[in-house]
């Protein structure tokens, strides 16, 4: 199966998914009453049973849901029900937020995970080791939003050399990718260990070392390279978790992503900007597995497909 037909067969297979997810969503949010009662509070009955009709709410539930696939099908969102604005133009304003923080941070996992990772399994049973497992095990156990706010008070309150807010310029996004990045550092810390020994353990990387190859060179040459596999895996699903684990920190540091806006809608219950969050979060998720199982096969050309 080539790649061009692999990502086919990948994509449509991602229909039931976000139909599952959205069927979900939907329902729950519907679950939680009448929302012209919270959008709308100064109208009065007259008033919302006319916007209950021209959003269609004074239809059943699975013909609210129906009605609602169908837009989807044709590339219609909706509207907030707050801003009036299209869900379409508010996820691609916000998006680009949220793309930025997301690469940073995942720039920052990658800086701190890999080489600690990497000299961990190098120094096996060694001070070194026991410092990386410890700093790993900090990284896994630490909430986001516990190390935003510590963060917050030593860079921003008590050193003023941070702003804790904002967005437009290095200094405003480097707590933030920081705390991101840190989520899913120690997750790529451990799993480098746990693959880097047991590459090492092989024998092809006694052979080159007994052909008296330099240590680096059977280290990042033998031993790192057949070990990335489980490596990219690892950071496949953490950069995914990195998505959602934006809506925590954008919130902290009031960063204006799409994981903000989301939260702020799912709290009035805005329904439409609800939904099209999660959907774009979840095709955004989906896209990425699909980018690294392509990539498995650059990386170790006896993946096929």
């Amino acid at each position: 199966m080539g790649v061009l037909s692999y990502a086919i067969k990948r994509l449509i297979l991602v229909i039931p998914v976000l139909l599952l997810i959205s069927s979900l969503v939907f329902l729950f949010l519907s679950a939680t009453g009448d929302i012209t009662q919270i959008v709308y509070e100064v109208a009065d009955a007259k008033q919302l049973e006319a916007i209950r009709k021209y959003y269609g709410l004074d239809q059943p539930l699975y013909y609210q849901y129906l009605n609602y696939l169908g837009k989807i099908l044709r590339g219609e969102f909706g509207r907030s029900l707050y801003s009036g604005e299209t869900v379409i133009s508010i996820v691609l304003k916000a998006f680009p937020a949220t793309l930025v923080l997301t690469i940073s941070a995942a720039v920052v996992a990658v800086m701190f995970g890999f080489p600690l990772g990497v000299i961990s399994a190098v120094r096996s049973g060694s001070i070194l080791d026991d410092v990386s497992r410890v700093l790993s095990l900090l990284g896994v156990c630490l909430p986001a939003f516990f190390t935003g706010l510590m963060l917050i008070l030593v860079f921003s309150l008590h050193l003023n050399v941070l702003p804790p807010f904002g967005y437009g310029s290095i200094q405003n996004i480097i707590l933030p990718m920081i705390t991101l990045g840190l989520v899913i550092a120690g997750n790529i810390s451990r799993i480098t260990r746990s693959a880097m020994l047991d590459v090492m353990r092989q024998d092809y990387i006694r052979t080159a070392r007994s052909k008296g190859l330099r240590e680096r060179v059977v280290v990042y040459k033998h031993g790192l390279k057949n070990a990335l596999i489980p490596i990219v895996s690892v950071l496949n699903v953490q950069v995914g978790h990195l998505l959602g684990g934006a809506v925590v920190t954008e919130t902290v540091f009031s960063w204006p992503g799409l994981g903000r806006i989301l939260v702020q809608a799912i709290l009035v219950r805005d329904v439409p900007v609800a939904l099209g969050g999660v959907l774009f979060f979840c095709t955004a998720f989906v896209v990425l597995n699909l980018l690294t199982d392509i990539l498995y096969t650059y990386i170790d050309p006896r993946v096929r497909y």
